[in-house]
């Protein structure tokens, strides 16, 4: 069980998996519950330190991913990107009058910002709750 709560289950498929309702999960497994992400991540780092002490080819790589990973914001190899216009001079940028656009020209404007818009952000994580698979499959099923 705290294996399934290492690696990142939700509780529902914890649950699942063991045959129980979330209700007794939660009552006599709390304590794994809560613990298994930090025991594996103890795991790994333990791993990651070893290596990186024994002083063999792989130690670099070892103490980088620590220090990226661990180092609490004091080493990174972070790469700055600039955005520059023609020639290094600033981004060209064009006002579209709206108004002046026709019904159709409109529409096709307003789809391609939708469809941009519903792009996610780079660093956004795409979480799916419990509960939308079951309206989904309803959905699907109607």
């Amino acid at each position: 069980m705290e294996i399934m709560a290492a690696s990142g289950l939700w509780q529902y498929q914890i649950a699942a998996q063991m045959k129980l309702t979330d209700e007794t999960l939660t009552k006599y497994y709390a304590h794994e519950l809560e613990t298994g992400w930090a025991t594996t991540i103890a795991a790994a780092t333990n791993v990651i330190v070893t290596e990186m002490l024994s002083n063999t080819d792989k130690s670099l790589d070892a103490a980088k991913f620590f220090l990226k990973s661990r180092g609490k914001g004091l080493w990174s190899e972070t790469k700055q990107v600039e955005l520059s216009g023609p020639n290094g001079g600033p981004i060209l940028t064009q006002s579209i009058d709206i108004d002046a656009l026709d019904t159709d020209q409109q529409e096709q404007l307003e789809s391609m910002l939708n469809t941009v818009l519903a792009l996610p952000t780079p660093n956004e994580e795409i979480v799916y709750e419990p509960w939308e698979y079951e309206e989904e499959e309803a959905e699907e099923n109607a």
